[in-house]
């Protein structure tokens, strides 16, 4: 039972080399799904990030008390919506 566990793993770590061995081609229908979701991310995350903004400026306007940690969270969000789907088809453009 044991030899038999130990052929299966063995087995499971050769079969990973032995895609990237062969070719690229592997990793493209992954990298299609990709940048059809970063389309989506952006489309969607960044109006979401902009109205939380604009509504985060309104309320501390109204109310005097702005609260800048807010702010800056807000805007770092905003920052990683819009390059963090270019960072990730960066690295798979890496990879091929």
């Amino acid at each position: 039972m044991k030899l038999l566990s130990k052929i299966a793993f063995a087995a499971a770590m050769i079969s990973p080399t032995y895609a990237l061995a062969q070719s690229a081609e592997w990793i493209e229908p992954a990298s299609g799904l990709v940048e059809s979701i970063s389309g989506g991310l952006v489309q969607i995350g960044v109006p979401i990030v902009g109205v939380g903004l604009l509504l985060a400026a309104l309320w501390g306007g109204l109310t005097g008390n702005i609260k800048a940690e807010r702010i800056k969270v807000l805007v770092i969000a905003g920052l990683l919506i819009t390059a963090g789907p270019s960072m990730l088809t960066a690295l798979f453009a890496l990879t091929t």
